[in-house]
């Protein structure tokens, strides 16, 4: 728009010059027959108002140059903020395209976790439940063991004291007395070779339940361990997530600005 005023203006000076021109022309031609002198003067005059309209006109042609040269350094610029600016709202868009992955990645991961862990707590109740069975069923070993003892004890106390009146009723008296949950002495086994297997076997079974109790111990212990490493992780997560979740609103805040 100012280039089209500034030919315009350009443009209405020559029409001025060229009119001047036509009026001295005209001028000339209806005077009456002039001297030598006289035409030399309206010579120099003209000669005088076309060397001045020239230099104005160089002026306001220079100062048009200047202008166009500042517009097309102006629109240069322009162009290479606007091709930036392309640029970046690209990278922001490539950007927050990583991001929403990433978080979606994060959610299965958190999903998945949260699942592991409630798995990981079913197997701990469960555990749980099975080492206070098995902690029961070593108890009624143990009394068991310690009944079969005392009865061993009171046989052999029966049979060295077989000679005796006195000492057999005193040891059956015993025996009675620490025999609440097991057998009579009549239907007793038979002989320290049975109640020595049978000591064996509870001995056994004893040693066994104790092993599985250790085993179910120290599986608690790494179910504990791993659900706590679980939780650390899902925290950990979530954390990102939100962070992900700040800098994802963040860009496109910022792509909203650059639109508009």
């Amino acid at each position: 728009m100012s280039e089209l005023k500034m030919y315009n203006h350009l443009s209405g000076s020559n029409n001025r010059r060229d009119s001047l021109e036509q009026d001295l022309a005209e001028r000339l031609s209806r005077e009456t027959p002039r001297t030598s002198s006289d035409e030399l003067q309206l010579a120099a005059l003209l000669g005088k108002t076309l060397l001045e309209k020239n230099a104005e006109l160089e002026q306001k042609l220079l100062k048009l140059q200047d202008f166009a040269e500042d517009s097309a350094t102006e629109k240069q610029t322009l162009m290479r903020q606007l091709t930036e600016a392309k640029d970046s709202l690209q990278f922001s868009n490539k950007t927050c395209e990583q991001l929403e992955s990433r978080a979606e990645e994060i959610e299965k991961a958190n999903t998945s976790l949260a699942k592991l862990c409630e798995s990981q707590q079913t197997q701990l109740e469960q555990k749980t439940a099975a080492l206070q069975d098995l902690e029961e069923k070593l108890e009624s070993v143990q009394r068991k063991v310690q009944q079969m003892k005392e009865h061993s004890e009171c046989q052999t106390a029966c049979r060295s004291c077989s000679n005796g009146n006195s000492g057999r009723k005193k040891t059956a008296s015993r025996c009675g007395e620490t025999s609440d949950d097991t057998v009579d002495s009549p239907t007793a086994p038979q002989g320290g070779e049975e109640l020595r297997k049978a000591v064996e076997e509870l001995t056994e079974r004893l040693q066994t339940a104790s092993y599985q109790r250790k085993k179910y111990e120290k599986g608690l212990r790494e179910v504990l361990s791993e659900n706590q490493s679980l939780s650390r992780q899902l925290e950990r997560a979530e954390s990102d997530l939100g962070e992900l979740q700040a800098r994802l609103r963040d860009l496109r805040g910022s792509h909203g600005a650059t639109e508009s």
